[in-house]
């Protein structure tokens, strides 16, 4: 997918997703605005705060999904490289905590019970969507999703997760802690770490021993594997 492309399906996704999903819904719970602010000190100032941190968080993360992944976050038109950029490296899923902070957010500036009640439902659906169709998608497209740890917020995503998941690369895809394409069996290590790792191990002349003078031992010669 083009890049314009990229940016046009992803801007009109945010309107009908997330716009829809954190924007129209509350503001029909709150009848379009016009509730009262809440009461309750603090409450105001943590919403505003909540809302406006976390509207900048899904901006980037869109932006990234369309410069980055070159596609869209909808299913019907994926990106084609899997995004481990920017606030990727730090959260998994930032566009469902984003979007669920600004609705927690509006619960807060407008003491709604409906809205903190709206928000838990579409956390359910967010988690149950994730684990049943987004997860299982990706790791059948890329490779190296299954079984990955949860990446908490101010932790660096584990190095595997961001290397070697773009096929166009002809890098190695983990599936089960495997690589297909060799015999590598630790998928918490990079693909620069074991090739380098090769490079230390294997022989200069491997598979010709005739041509290593003054080798150790047999075993010396032998390709690393």
């Amino acid at each position: 997918m083009r890049t314009f492309s990229a940016i046009a399906g992803s801007a009109l996704f945010l309107v009908a997703a997330p716009g829809v999903v954190a924007g129209l819904l509350p503001c029909l719970l709150t009848d379009h605005y016009r509730k009262p602010l809440s009461a309750v000190p603090g409450f105001v100032p943590a919403g505003f705060v909540l809302v406006v941190g976390a509207a900048a968080i899904l901006l980037h993360a869109f932006a990234r999904f369309a410069l980055e992944g070159l596609g869209t976050p909808a299913p019907v038109a994926p990106t084609e490289k899997l995004v481990v950029g920017g606030i990727y490296r730090h959260v998994r899923n930032p566009m469902y905590v984003a979007v669920l902070a600004i609705i927690l957010g509006q619960a807060l500036i407008f003491s709604s019970w409906p809205v903190l009640f709206y928000g838990l439902i579409a956390a359910a659906t967010m988690i149950s969507f994730v684990k049943l169709y987004e997860e299982p998608t990706l790791a059948n497209r890329y490779g190296g999703i299954r079984g990955l740890p949860s990446c908490r917020p101010g932790l660096a995503a584990p190095p595997h997760t961001l290397a070697g998941i773009n096929r166009a690369e002809g890098a190695p895809r983990f599936r089960s802690g495997r690589v297909e394409n060799g015999g590598f069996r630790e998928p918490e290590r990079s693909v620069l770490e074991v090739r380098e790792h090769r490079k230390r191990r294997r022989p200069p002349f491997a598979g010709r021993p005739h041509l290593n003078i003054g080798a150790p031992n047999k075993t010396s010669c032998a390709p690393w594997r």
